[in-house]
């Protein structure tokens, strides 16, 4: 089930949401890659804020999913 950006950041009880599993449909805003990690930034439309995602070299397809991580269409 899809969990709305603005569901998740204007949550007031912020462990309804934190540690949670959520799928979040959107655009990709902005990508930092780091030695040990990758930041992404995604927007849905819902609001004016975007969602931080951490990918870590650990989880599963790592060195596939993020070369396809990008803000071009």
């Amino acid at each position: 089930m899809r969990t709305k950006i603005k569901d998740i950041v204007l949550q007031k009880d912020h462990s309804l949401v934190v540690g949670k599993e959520h799928v979040v449909k959107g655009w990709v805003k902005t990508v930092r890659s780091q030695k040990s990690m990758t930041f992404v930034e995604i927007n849905d439309g819902s609001c004016f804020s975007n969602i931080q995602v951490l990918f870590e070299p650990g989880i599963k397809d790592y060195e596939k999913i993020i070369p396809q991580l990008t803000t071009r269409l």
